[in-house]
């Protein structure tokens, strides 16, 4: 058998490898792999997001919300998802619900910025790390 000219030995040494290991390109091929156990509940929380955008997709509101309310309990710190909230309660004509969602997204945002400027300002060091312009 003649490997490719391009790649020729990539194929050459996939081939000679396989020699030593004792098995054929051939016995190979549909080898299952192990699969990486996943946590249950990050599936669920993706579960609970599908979901939820299909509603959205599908201009069915009130399920969306149920199903961003369900994920907000489980992880209430999600500002993204506090935001899709307060858009499927605006589509639903809940304007008191949907700014509550929209100043939780924003008060999370603005929390984990504020987070960010500090580990770069040096915050709590006593010193302010961030570069400064060279004294005239």
């Amino acid at each position: 058998m003649r490997p490719l000219v391009v790649g020729a030995w990539v194929v050459l040494l996939g081939e000679a490898l396989l020699a030593l290991a004792g098995a054929s390109s051939a016995q190979t091929v549909g080898t299952s792999r192990t699969k990486i156990p996943q946590d249950p509940a990050a599936i669920e929380l993706n579960r609970l997001l599908t979901a939820a955008q299909d509603a959205v997709n599908k201009n069915d509101f009130a399920s969306a919300a149920q199903d961003y309310r369900d994920y907000l309990a489980k992880k209430p710190d999600d500002a993204v998802v506090h935001y899709d909230l307060g858009y499927a309660y605006s589509a639903l004509q809940k304007p008191a619900e949907a700014k509550s969602e929209f100043d939780t997204a924003s008060s999370l945002t603005k929390a984990d910025y504020d987070g960010v400027l500090a580990a770069m300002s040096g915050a709590g060091k006593g010193k302010d790390s961030r570069a400064k312009p060279p004294a005239k």
